[in-house]
């Protein structure tokens, strides 16, 4: 391998580290949120690790896990509502992506008798939309 190979099996490695680690935190959260003794510090302390690994560079929200599975289709598959609407807050997650069995989170989600609200709006949208109602035009 050359040094530019090194540096790409490298950042894989991270990408991948930081996706899983972030995918387990999330699905830790969904859990512990749902527990009423659960503090508000600990489930603090959890979102706070999860901005920032999302923030070091080396988050995708479309990752793909074993089984060409994204995060979003996971959580589709586990039933994790929560995990999925933070997933669907970020714009760049592509609910087109398919799996082996060539299914989308969407398809996977329905064939588990699941559901995954997707808002028809994109977030920058709503902030447009938001800003505008606010000002009184329409």
């Amino acid at each position: 391998m050359n040094g530019g190979d090194d540096t790409a099996a490298t950042n894989d490695k991270e990408e991948a580290k930081t996706n899983d680690r972030i995918f387990k935190l999330e699905y830790r959260l969904d859990k512990m949120s749902s527990k009423p003794n659960m503090s508000q510090q600990n489930i603090n302390e959890i979102e706070e690790s999860i901005k920032k690994l999302k923030a070091s560079g080396s988050y995708n929200p479309n990752y793909r896990f074993s089984e060409d599975k994204t995060a979003l289709m996971l959580a589709a598959e586990k039933g994790l509502d929560k995990v999925a609407t933070r997933l669907l807050a970020d714009d760049r997650v592509d609910l087109n992506m398919v799996d082996v069995n060539d299914r989308t989170a969407l398809k996977i989600a329905e064939e588990l008798g699941r559901h995954i609200v997707v808002e028809p709006v994109s977030i920058s949208n709503l902030r447009e939309t938001e800003t505008t109602q606010a000002s009184g035009c329409r």
